[in-house]
């Protein structure tokens, strides 16, 4: 009897003992755990990185042991963040995840990979015989990168010479020897005549404040035809001006080298019947007719003066045109009002047309301040630089002129 009991007890204690430690295991299964995903992370350079338990933690499904994990456990770094960004510079770090009496680390290394990238104009001009320079060139790249980057410049296959495009190379490298190489063709161009022109380079930039683009900008230099004043008072042609001008820029040109200007003059066509459209108009030796308007307009002149040269009724040409053929070394005879006043505009039994007129020899201009040299052959016996807002407005009333090639 006393054996069976010793027995019972015996087996009520393994019961017991086997429950409890049924009931550990169960326990010890199911507690709440810190589990990593891993234990070792690698990002790039300028990646933002979240401390978050998703991103790191293997987060029990069951929603209780879930949420017990987020609420309990601090996320810590001792990363060191780039100045004004947010996201860390490149070395090694650590994160810390403490959960109660719990403590997990990841090891994270923050590295730069990536090749910086060029920006680059659309289009650069270079002189043709110019040096090309690394300093010059600086100002017309850009390397991008997160990290702290250079250019530099392969022009070994840059031939200064040869007017086309000429290869360089662009090579953009940051610290961590990350490298981008582009190929940029620059092309080169022939050098305008230095008496002509004057260059600089020429910048335009995009909104951001790149450079789009480099042209070579030519700047037309002032010039000026060495017409020799002949003056029409000289000879006593007081209504002359107009053969007079005509005169000065055949002799410019190599004409009438053997004529002198009361000749040229006198062989004029005298209009019958005071028409400037048939020949000259009333007598160019003789007063001012107020009831006669004396000149003699382009056709008639052009068709008589050719025997003397090579003259063309230029009527109708812009000044631009004008300024093209003097630029071609031809003076242009010009009709404008006189002083560059107000038209005094009349109607003559040939037709309307202003009686304040006077002629001119177009000799020279100047781009820089946009004045035409002309040249008086009238009273005031000079060359004259007038803007060519004032000639353009006076010419275009009528826009007759003749040109000597």
């Amino acid at each position: 009897m006393k054996l069976k009991t010793k027995t019972l007890k015996r087996d009520i204690f393994i019961g017991i003992l086997v429950v409890i430690i049924f009931i550990g295991v169960y326990a010890f299964c199911n507690r709440t755990q810190l589990i990593l995903k891993q234990e070792n992370y690698t990002f790039e350079f300028g990646e933002i990185i979240e401390l978050t338990h998703e991103k790191f933690l293997e987060l029990d499904e069951d929603e209780d042991r879930k949420q017990e994990v987020i609420d309990n456990t601090e996320i810590q770094s001792n990363f060191i963040m780039q100045e004004n960004q947010e996201f860390p510079k490149v070395g090694e770090y650590e994160i810390t995840f403490d959960f109660k009496d719990t403590q997990k680390i990841v090891k994270v290394t923050i590295s730069d990979t990536s090749s910086p990238s060029i920006t680059s104009p659309k289009s650069i001009e270079m002189l043709q015989n110019e040096d090309i320079k690394e300093e010059t060139l600086k100002q017309y790249f850009q390397s991008q990168d997160l990290s702290e980057s250079q250019l530099s410049f392969d022009i070994s296959q840059y031939d200064k010479n040869k007017i086309g495009d000429q290869t360089i190379k662009v090579i953009a490298k940051d610290i961590y020897d990350n490298q981008t190489t582009h190929d940029y063709k620059i092309q080169n161009i022939e050098k305008p005549d230095p008496d002509k022109y004057s260059t600089k380079t020429a910048i335009t930039k995009d909104d951001n404040g790149n450079v789009s683009q480099v042209y070579i900008e030519k700047i037309e230099k002032p010039f000026t035809l060495d017409v020799k004043l002949y003056c029409q008072h000289d000879v006593g042609a007081r209504m002359g001006c107009d053969p007079a001008a005509l005169y000065q820029a055949l002799k410019y040109k190599g004409y009438c080298q053997n004529v002198s200007l009361k000749t040229f003059i006198s062989d004029m066509p005298i209009s019958p019947n005071d028409n400037p459209n048939n020949g000259f108009a009333g007598n160019p030796f003789g007063q001012n007719d107020p009831a006669v308007l004396e000149t003699i307009f382009p056709s008639p002149m052009t068709s008589w003066a050719k025997k003397y040269g090579n003259v063309n009724d230029f009527s109708g040409k812009s000044v631009d045109d004008i300024i093209d053929e003097l630029r071609k070394g031809n003076p242009v005879v010009v009709y404008v009002t006189y002083n560059f006043n107000s038209p005094r505009w009349k109607q003559w039994h040939f037709g309307r047309m202003y009686s304040n007129l006077h002629c001119f020899t177009a000799s020279g201009y100047n781009p820089v301040n946009k004045t035409i040299r002309l040249s008086d052959p009238g009273g005031a016996r000079e060359h004259r630089w007038v803007s060519l807002s004032t000639f353009t407005r006076s010419y275009n009333h009528k826009k007759y002129a003749i040109v000597v090639r």
